[in-house]
């Protein structure tokens, strides 16, 4: 039972890992680009903004609802609804991506 319930774990991190390092790699691949290319690509932004500076962040934001996500149950082991929110921007100096940042799950 032990071992069975260490395989599950080492799964579940690793795939998670994998998850992770593909997420990375592709927002890592949109640096250098021009901010124009990722709205080309991506849509519009659900949110902008520019600093002083002249420093511009783009944001898309992805909400929602996911029913038996397998992160909270209640009393009869009923899985229950699960609001997430996740957001993705983009940092623009001089018309070119130069970093990312992501919040949420």
């Amino acid at each position: 039972m032990k071992k069975i319930l260490l395989v599950l774990l080492i799964f579940a991190l690793t795939s998670s890992c994998n998850f992770r390092q593909k997420r990375e790699e592709a927002l890592n691949s949109w640096i250098g680009h021009a901010g124009r290319e990722v709205v080309e690509s991506w849509g519009r932004p659900t949110s902008s903004y520019e600093s002083e500076d002249g420093v511009r962040y783009l944001t898309w934001t992805n909400k929602g609802l996911c029913r038996e996500c397998g992160f909270d149950k209640d009393a009869e082991g009923n899985y229950n609804d699960t609001y997430y929110s996740y957001s993705k921007t983009f940092v623009i100096r001089n018309g070119t991506i130069v970093s990312w940042e992501t919040k949420g799950y």
